[in-house]
């Protein structure tokens, strides 16, 4: 049996996702629930959680996971079950050569690839971890570790008493409003104690959220030298696009997307000053965005029949959306955004081309001919020739042939 503990700030989020599916669950559990709205120090609060359990296997979990499948229980006790040499298992994870493993819905978008069998990798995403009662009793969470790192430094502790670290083949919603921290220049907080904890085992430690080492001082100045080109070549493109989508008073964000609502004020400044609507299938997805005080004002209604009058928008934002609808929805979007709003900006995959090796499952591919055909003005982002560098990026831009991203802009009509 699981004793699932989960520390919550946001009652509704709580609700919406983690209550709502193990309400679902064919499986017996025991829940224990932390309400940390008035904040304790994490690790320690959720070892001392763990000090009620009587489950044979400790789950905790994020306030904002969505268990896929009435039976998900069942079946992760059944996986357990098969692996002797237990010490950690999760829904998503990074080997020990940095590449991901596991298959879920991250922020509204794919995440890895579907797995059949259990997978060892070297540490696993902080949403979900379940590890045997036994074990937690002797090892707990490092209460060193204030919001972060903690689980990966679970795993790398278990991997070295000789115990492994799994992800299984189970699926699960992440509708986190939080953004994804990847490729960071510099270790600070608790990534820089956890490298400084495990230097002497691992010189490098593989994260979902990025790569932690201690490196030789010179491959660090490369590294932040590069992060800080990338970031000044973001901003330059920032006023690209801004000068050509030009003055607009009233936005729509299509589809709400959770892992793109922390970026739309940064690619689109004047957004905070103007009156906005999130619209979505999904009610999580608004939550997700309602957290982060996006938009002003928000509706749940289909994406293929917006129910607002013709041109009522001067922007109609679709952004990381139309890779994920089967291409005959994402056509009908195209024609609906047409009808509400003056301008139409697009942000999606250029043919299908991974965004990076986690994000790279996509329902249907635009190409920059496709888009052209639609009336659209096309812009590159990033750019697919690896090896010349950060400042291949720039011919990216206007080469969006050889880029990463299309950001289109449909002229006003």
């Amino acid at each position: 049996m699981f004793s699932i503990i989960c520390v919550f700030n946001d009652e509704k989020t709580l609700k919406l996702n983690l209550l709502q599916s193990l309400n679902l669950q064919k499986s017996s559990f025991e829940l224990i629930l932390v309400d940390n709205r008035v904040p304790r120090p994490l690790t320690q609060t959720l070892n001392g959680a763990a000090l009620e359990a009587r489950g044979e296997f400790l789950m905790f979990v994020h306030q904002d996971v969505k268990l896929i499948d009435e039976n998900w229980l069942g079946k992760a006790e059944r996986f357990l079950g098969s692996l002797k040499d237990l010490g950690a298992a999760g829904v998503a994870g990074i080997d020990h050569k940095g590449h991901p493993r596991g298959f879920i819905v991250d922020r509204g978008k794919v995440w890895g690839r579907p797995i059949k069998l259990p997978m060892e990798v070297m540490t696993l995403d902080e949403q979900l971890l379940i590890t045997p009662t036994s074990l937690f009793e002797h090892l707990k969470f490092d209460e060193g570790f204030r919001f972060h790192s903690y689980v990966a430094d679970y795993c790398l502790r278990a991997y070295l008493m000789g115990l492994k670290t799994y992800v299984l083949p189970l699926s699960v919603h992440h509708n986190s409003s939080t953004a994804p921290i990847l490729n960071i220049g510099r270790l600070e907080g608790d990534d820089l104690r956890l490298a400084l904890k495990h230097k002497d085992s691992f010189a490098v430690i593989h994260k979902t959220t990025g790569t932690v080492s201690l490196r030789p001082s010179g491959l660090y100045l490369i590294n932040t030298w590069k992060n800080a080109l990338r970031r000044a070549l973001n901003k330059v493109g920032v006023v690209v696009l801004n000068l050509l989508v030009g003055s607009f008073q009233n936005v729509l964000d299509v589809g709400t997307v959770p892992i793109t609502q922390p970026f739309l004020l940064n690619f689109l400044p004047r957004l905070a000053h103007s009156y906005s609507v999130g619209v979505s299938e999904d009610v999580c997805f608004i939550h997700a965005s309602k957290r982060i005080k996006t938009h002003k004002d928000y509706v749940l209604c289909s994406l293929t029949r917006l129910p607002f009058r013709p041109k009522a928008f001067d922007l109609c934002v679709i952004w990381s959306l139309l890779e994920y609808l089967y291409k005959n929805k994402g056509k009908k979007l195209l024609k609906n955004a047409e009808e509400v709003g003056r301008s139409v900006l697009v942000r999606c995959p250029n043919n299908g081309a991974p965004l990076n090796e986690a994000y790279c499952l996509y329902f249907s591919k635009y190409s920059v001919k496709e888009l052209k055909a639609e009336g659209f003005i096309i812009l590159g982002k990033g750019s697919q020739l690896r090896k010349a560098g950060p400042f291949s990026a720039i011919f990216a831009a206007f080469l969006p042939h050889i880029s990463v991203e299309l950001i289109g802009l449909g002229r006003k009509k």
